[in-house]
């Protein structure tokens, strides 16, 4: 959301933050693009991690149970994932400055993510005082994806069509 409405971008793939690059030199993603967020922070990179195993992927609540029971090689884990996210939350923050930022998703679940990620974002905003906003985990939890595309078919049944490309005045 920018300025209350949903910003959808040119081509409806705009808050894609998971293919932001956040290691150039990082493992291969499946959009084709290395070091993409999702190639480091992700439910199956940090059970890949956690395990030592590619598969069975664990879901969310087992991570958030192993966790609850103390596993310190899976809190590493998250903790270098929150720092990826933080990187990221900090590259979105410098380049559209909103006020507040909403982190969703099964992830946030996780204990100690987005705390990491806020102490990354806090040490890499140094003594400047701009690009400052307040992170929060979104309030719809689990059901935070249904809600998104609620709105989305909303947005779309509300709201006219952008008049095409074709049809718009070339600036001077």
């Amino acid at each position: 959301m920018l300025d209350d409405r949903l910003h959808v971008g040119h081509d409806g793939l705009a808050g894609e933050v998971g293919h932001t690059i956040i290691k150039p030199d990082g493992a291969l993603c499946a959009c084709g693009r290395r070091g993409c967020a999702e190639t480091v922070l992700s439910q199956k990179v940090i059970s890949r991690l956690a395990t030592g195993k590619a598969t069975p992927v664990l879901h969310v609540a087992e991570l958030v149970a192993m966790l609850e029971g103390g596993d310190e090689a899976l809190k590493r884990v998250v903790r270098g994932a929150g720092g990826h996210l933080g990187m990221m939350i900090q590259r979105l923050l410098v380049v559209i400055n909103p006020e507040l930022l909403i982190l969703g998703g099964p992830l946030s679940r996780l204990q100690g993510l987005v705390d990491e990620a806020i102490a990354t974002l806090d040490r890499l905003g140094g003594e400047h005082p701009y690009h400052r906003a307040e992170v929060r985990v979104c309030r719809f939890g689990l059901d935070a994806g249904a809600v998104g595309a609620a709105g989305s078919v909303l947005h779309h049944t509300l709201n006219p069509p952008a008049p095409s490309r074709s049809a718009a005045v070339p600036l001077p």
